[in-house]
């Protein structure tokens, strides 16, 4: 006796209908038929099943055990579906389907046989016929497509990639495909060449704010949608090299330091710092005093940002630098430092 171990079957369709389950005349007088499975069915776990059954020949105020059985080590294992269920009449229910194990399954009813015995439909004999694949309520399992990890909101800088992530089982094979559409109202549209569990974007641009994705994860017997994540493009605040006005700041005088803000609205909610550093004259030596820092606020330029008037007190000719730093929610950059003189 060989038992067969087999892996999941696809099978594309639906179950199609009808047959009566043939019990030999010789070994039975009485059968039930189960509908609709035929031999060979395929069912797809983890969704209902109805099964519907005639009689013929049962002793009336009879019952029926149906079960689900499949091949174990030699014999046959299983659990018991339903009992005491009419002769003629229907079932419905998910089967128990353990899809790790890759059996054929397939369907047992009993029913007294007036004599303190029991007939059996598809089971006796069973093992005999397995490889055979004659007998009538026997199938194999399927797994429609199920979401296992959902991709999530990205948010990036303009000019950065967005990565997507969707984990997904089933039935082999999976097909992926990964959707966008630029509105929450507008319509989705495949992705060319998206068909991996990973999406990567190209680099990103403001324009891209907002946009949504989704994946579609299919095989032969199903389809599931993935969550609709969104993508946040955010704008970087950037800031120019400073400047001084006037060029050349005479000793006491009034200047004042300048810069550009990129993008000009990030002003409202960013802070600015001016950082100085000049020379001072000791002992007949210039020698670099210490960094001093001041906020720069909104010029009425747009777009730019001022520092408060600085006054001039150099001692001779010295040397100064500054810089301007740029601080916003998303990060914070520096511009490059400008050299300047004081007479």
């Amino acid at each position: 006796m060989r038992i067969r171990r087999l892996t999941h079957v696809l099978v594309l369709g639906a179950f199609v209908a009808v047959l009566l389950v043939a019990i030999p005349a010789a070994a039975f007088a009485q059968s039930i038929a189960l509908l609709p499975f035929t031999g060979g069915q395929v069912y797809v776990a983890d969704s209902p099943l109805t099964l519907t059954w005639t009689s013929e020949g049962v002793p009336a105020g009879a019952s029926m055990t149906l079960s689900l059985r499949y091949p174990y080590e030699g014999g046959l294992a299983g659990s018991t579906l339903a009992t005491g269920l009419p002769l003629n009449g229907s079932y419905t229910a998910t089967l128990p389907i353990d899809t790790s194990l890759s059996y054929f399954y397939h369907l047992e009813a009993t029913w007294p046989n007036g004599s303190g015995g029991w007939w059996a439909a598809d089971s006796d004999s069973y093992m005999e016929t397995w490889d055979s694949g004659t007998r009538p309520w026997w199938f194999t399992v399927v797994q429609a497509p199920t979401i296992t990890q959902q991709p999530v909101d990205q948010t990036v800088l303009a000019g950065q990639q967005a990565t997507f992530t969707v984990e997904a089982t089933g039935a082999a094979p999976l097909s992926i495909q990964w959707q966008c559409r630029s509105t929450p109202e507008g319509e989705w549209g495949d992705l060319s060449g998206a068909t991996s569990p990973t999406l990567v974007t190209a680099a990103t641009t403001l324009a891209m704010k907002g946009f949504q994705y989704r994946a579609v994860v299919t095989n032969a017997v199903g389809e599931v949608l993935s969550d609709v994540v969104t993508l946040n493009v955010l704008r970087p605040v950037s800031i120019s090299l400073p400047w001084i006005s006037p060029a050349t700041p005479k000793n006491k005088s009034f200047a004042m330091f300048y810069a550009d803000v990129t993008p000009s609205d990030a002003i409202a909610g960013a802070a600015f710092t001016l950082h100085l550093q000049h020379q001072n004259r000791v002992k007949g030596k210039y020698v670099w005093g210490s960094e001093s820092t001041e906020p720069m606020t909104a010029d009425s330029v747009a777009g730019r940002v001022s520092s408060a008037w600085w006054y001039v007190t150099a001692r001779g000719t010295w040397r100064a630098w500054v810089t301007c730093d740029a601080t916003d929610d998303f990060g914070a950059c520096s511009s490059e430092k400008l050299t300047f003189t004081v007479k």
